[in-house]
């Protein structure tokens, strides 16, 4: 009689209109399993064929044989190959930074929707409850809940704080609306004892200050780290496919896929809107060719095209699979995108490879994606704790080094942030790669400037560095600025501009290692 009670009520829960989550149906386990012992304990006493015994074994028979039988035949639980998933692939970008800052046992604070990283980091809960969604919702509790939020905060110090509130991210996407800026006695206290790490865009990785200094991690190990590691299966699994059909070219079924042959010179073209930010592309050899020893190798190269006809190639790679095992698969490619003015054409072509060879050359394309969102993204500015807000670099590009990368904010460039108004200090890395003064190319040099425009409409000059590497010595390789910044109000904003000095040839200038808190 109580199993059964129990089980109406749990159905009842799990039918309920507007509650659509497929893990309530849980409910229904503890009433099956006091119901299904009940009816066992039944059968073991019954001595005669009373009709109470004949429904105690029907209950056993459907309730236990049929569900083991059911759970034979049926494939593993998506639940559980989503954990195998996760534990054999490589970390995420958000966990990634985590594990670099913290200890397994220490304690992580998290502020949306994100509490795989308290398992996946080895991490003690930093308040007693895993999500914030009571503190986000509007709700009658919502001062209780949050003031237990805040009391658990600052009697646990966690060594990390996590506000998984962003574009892209799997639940809370608007900052204005839910990120723990609206928590203003929150925000005070993150604002006093906590540095921005990091700003993925759907997260932000702060760390407690004493913490941050004792480690000393730096952009290059945050970078690194960064580069081993993926999105998060949410975003990944929900960037839409672009119709490769769109394109021109000849087109193949390879695994069961659509895909855009592109043997040399292959094409293919699209018109940015403006919001993309990466470009995730799979590539790979059609079977018959990879183990061809004609062939040498396919050449790629992505680019931007400029309404002007301006051209910069962002990004180029070679596919051998004859000598490189790794390409006789497919590979997923994920690519930054500098900063870009509207109307602007991206270009995926391909060439016969170094020796111009271009037998057996059947490279393909597919799964195109672009990862898009109304910020800058980190991989676009690496080396930045913090994107910028808008940005003016017609000719910005990606210098490569290992796994670290260096935005090349080619003179003229302007980036600037609209302030929050708590923001005490600004430190970055600048100068001109060597290559601008060095050899028969050379460059007149280049002015750093940075200015905050206050609200009134005046402007404090922050700094004014003019590099000429060409005739003074002491302006070559990389200069830094460590700036204490004045008090200052919330939407004032902060400029850094590269000013070519007249001419822009070869003023090949660079900002990296940039910190804004």
């Amino acid at each position: 009689m109580l199993g059964g009670c129990l089980f109406g009520v749990a159905l009842f829960c799990v039918l309920f209109p507007g509650r659509p989550y497929l893990h309530y149906v849980q409910l229904l386990l503890v009433p099956a399993v006091i119901w299904s012992g009940a009816a066992l304990g039944e059968c073991l006493l019954a001595k005669d064929k009373t009709f109470i015994s004949y429904i105690a074994k029907t209950v056993v028979l459907f309730g236990v044989t049929g569900i083991l039988i059911t759970r034979l035949l049926s494939p593993m639980p998506s639940v559980l190959e989503q954990l195998l998933t996760q534990r054999t692939n490589s970390l995420t970008e958000v966990d990634s930074v985590i594990r670099l800052l913290t200890k397994p046992g220490e304690r992580l604070a998290i502020w949306g929707w994100d509490a795989q990283s308290y398992v996946t980091c080895n991490l003690i809960q930093g308040t007693r409850e895993a999500y914030s969604y009571n503190c986000i919702v509007p709700s009658p509790l919502q001062g209780y809940y949050r003031q237990n939020f805040l009391a658990d905060f600052r009697q646990n110090r966690p060594e990390v704080f996590l506000d998984s509130v962003g574009p892209n991210a799997i639940f809370y996407q608007d900052r204005p609306s839910a990120a723990h800026e609206i928590f203003p006695e929150l925000a005070a206290l993150v604002a006093r004892d906590y540095t921005l790490v990091i700003d993925l865009d759907y997260a932000r990785v702060y760390a407690r200050r004493d913490v941050l200094i004792s480690l000393e991690v730096s952009s290059g190990q945050m970078q690194k780290v960064l580069a081993e590691s993926r999105l998060p299966n949410w975003i990944d699994q929900h960037l839409p496919t672009e119709n490769l059909r769109e394109q021109s070219g000849q087109f193949d079924q390879i695994g069961a896929r659509d895909v855009l042959m592109m043997r040399p010179p292959g094409l293919a073209e699209w018109i940015l809107q403006g919001n993309e930010r990466e470009l995730l592309m799979e590539t790979g050899y059609a079977p018959r060719a990879i183990n061809q020893s004609e062939g040498d190798g396919t050449g790629f190269a992505v680019e931007l095209t400029a309404p002007d006809g301006t051209r910069r190639i962002i990004h180029s790679f070679l596919i051998n699979p004859r000598d490189v095992a790794a390409d006789r698969s497919p590979q997923i490619r994920r690519i930054p995108l500098p900063p870009y003015p509207s109307g602007i054409k991206l270009t995926v072509t391909t060439n016969p490879g170094p020796g111009q060879n271009n037998a057996w050359d059947w490279a393909y394309i597919t799964n195109i994606r672009f990862l898009r969102s109304p910020h800058y993204t980190w991989r676009q500015f690496p080396g930045f704790n913090r994107p910028p807000d808008t940005v003016s670099s017609p000719l910005s590009t990606f210098i490569e080094d290992s796994k670290l990368s260096t935005l090349m904010l080619h003179a003229p460039s302007s980036i600037s942030y609209r302030l929050a108004g708590c923001e005490k200090h600004l430190k970055f890395s600048y100068g001109i790669m060597a290559g601008a003064y060095q050899g028969e190319q050379h460059t007149n040099g280049a002015t750093f400037r940075a200015e905050i425009q206050h609200s009134d409409g005046t402007k404090s000059i922050l700094a004014d560095q003019r590099l000429q590497p060409l005739t003074v010595a002491t302006d070559q390789g990389r200069h830094t600025l460590n700036i204490e910044l004045p008090a200052l109000k919330a939407d004032e904003l902060l400029t850094i501009e590269i000013d070519p000095d007249g001419s822009n040839a070869f003023d090949w200038t660079y900002l990296t290692d940039f910190s804004l808190d």
